[in-house]
């Protein structure tokens, strides 16, 4: 007769497929803790309580929740990014444009030197092909007192004003007779005391008809009175040179006129529009 042996003893033998072997009490303990197993994974689970459609939809807005996170994640790096290079990109040009900037001044600075050192030895200067070179030009015909070359820089509307039916010659032989008589003594002073000017108002290409550009002495002293003068010069869309268009005490020229048609008749005295060094008219 066989020894009655437990069924832990026989588990602890050889490997086979001992599963069928077991008592039933063993199978309905395993199944009990199974049973608690599971329960207690759904209490601890926040969708407890809820049905196989519920958890399935519960699982797929987890899902989208990572999806988004994860997109966020990277719009997040890539707007880093981009910004990082914006700011890069924002410097260089900053940078770019202080060396262009820096670069037309001293571009500027030395060929007014060079007109200013022909204007010393009273050479003629007769070129209207930008800013400074018809600024230049008109300043040399009053200082040699040209007073042919001194018309020729006028712009047609500036010549109207001064000459009505726009008579060069006529305006030419005014002229002499006013300097015979001592009548343009003040206006060659300044125009030889114009050197070193402010360009207060230099426009950018492509240059439109009627652009203004704009050019403030520093103070001059006539008749033993300080004054700054400025004087405005235009473009000419027609013959694509700049002309004279103005000149006057800068209290009464605004330096935001842009454009020649803005520049009103001349006024002087207690009635007559005043601006600061900004344009804006003084009260």
């Amino acid at each position: 007769m066989c020894e009655f042996m437990d069924y832990d003893a026989i588990v602890k033998g050889r490997r086979r497929n001992w599963d069928a072997l077991k008592p039933d009490e063993v199978r309905q303990r395993e199944k009990e803790e199974e049973r608690t197993r599971r329960q207690e994974e759904l209490d601890k689970s926040p969708n407890r309580g809820a049905t196989g459609f519920q958890r399935w939809r519960a699982r797929l807005l987890e899902r989208a929740r990572e999806e988004d996170q994860r997109r966020f994640q990277l719009a997040l790096r890539q707007s880093l990014m981009m910004a990082g290079i914006f700011a890069v990109c924002f410097v260089g040009w900053i940078a770019v444009e202080r060396i262009v900037a820096q670069q037309a001044r001293a571009l500027f600075s030395k060929r007014a030197n060079d007109y200013e050192a022909a204007l010393t030895d009273k050479q003629a200067i007769f070129t209207l092909e930008d800013p400074l070179g018809a600024f230049s030009t008109w300043r040399s015909a009053w200082i040699r007192e040209d007073y042919p070359m001194l018309v020729k820089t006028f712009s047609n509307n500036y010549l109207g004003r001064v000459q009505p039916n726009k008579d060069q010659s006529a305006l030419v032989k005014e002229y002499r007779k006013m300097a015979e008589n001592g009548g343009m003594e003040s206006s060659i002073a300044v125009a030889i005391n114009f050197g070193d000017p402010d360009p207060v108002r230099l426009p950018s290409r492509p240059w439109l008809d009627g652009d203004l550009a704009i050019f403030r002495s520093q103070p001059i002293i006539i008749y033993g009175e300080e004054k700054s003068y400025t004087a405005a010069i235009s473009f000419d869309g027609k013959s694509g040179t700049w002309r004279f268009a103005d000149m006057r005490e800068s209290q009464y020229f605004s330096v935001r006129w842009k454009k020649e048609d803005q520049i009103p008749p001349f006024q002087a005295g207690s009635g007559a529009a005043r601006y600061n060094d900004e344009g804006y008219e003084l009260e």
